[in-house]
């Protein structure tokens, strides 16, 4: 009978042993919510720049896009289209050059007359006067100078591409920004809240302990 444990030496034990859990485990879930916080943060401040550059489009023409950021995604009326029937598509127009202009190469231009963007192919250069002339679906041609002159066609644009560009309309940005808010404020209440509970609840559990 003398080997048996008192029920208080078998409560001491177990008091004795849960110690380092509960020393240790406070620490690690501190650690832990440390770094889900700045990593929360680092997300707020990429989010924030992310936001600002979308808003380029809002305050910038599309000239000045393309002379900083070197290509834009841009609505024009295909090449080879015949007016008045014309459907816009969204492609990718890179920063001109003159010296970089070839015969055959898309360029883009300004139309005044149906208020859109247009590309048009070059089919001759005058580089002694800085200018070249441009056809449309092989219908009509023009002489453009350098500043009449958007930029060139790359391609059409990529998923990517149409997202920057919808998103550069006012409604598209405020609609990006929503949802932003959203899911960052879900995290917010994940990360701050919820760990801020788990704690108290710790807390009281040890004390009563």
């Amino acid at each position: 009978m003398n080997d048996f444990l008192s029920t208080n030496e078998i409560l001491q034990m177990i008091e004795h042993s849960r110690e380092p859990i509960n020393q240790e485990n406070p620490d690690k879930q501190k650690q832990q919510s440390k770094l889900g916080k700045t990593f929360y943060w680092i997300i707020v401040g990429l989010s924030a720049l992310h936001l600002i550059y979308l808003a380029l489009p809002l305050f910038l023409s599309t000239n000045d896009l393309i002379e900083i950021i070197g290509s834009q995604p841009v609505a024009v009326a295909k090449f080879g289209q015949t007016p008045p029937e014309l459907s816009i598509n969204i492609v990718q127009v890179k920063k001109y050059s003159f010296d970089d202009l070839k015969l055959g190469d898309i360029v883009v231009v300004y139309a005044e007359t149906s208020d859109v963007f247009i590309e048009k192919e070059v089919v001759s250069i005058d580089s002694d006067n800085h200018t070249f002339e441009a056809s449309y679906s092989g219908q009509t041609l023009e002489i453009y100078q350098t500043d009449d002159l958007l930029g060139t066609y790359v391609k059409d644009a990529n998923v990517f591409q149409l997202f920057t560009y919808a998103v550069s309309t006012p409604r598209g940005y405020f609609g990006t920004m929503t949802v932003y808010i959203v899911i960052l404020g879900i995290a917010y209440y994940m990360i701050f809240h919820q760990t801020k509970t788990h704690n108290t609840k710790d807390r009281d559990q040890n004390e009563a302990a």
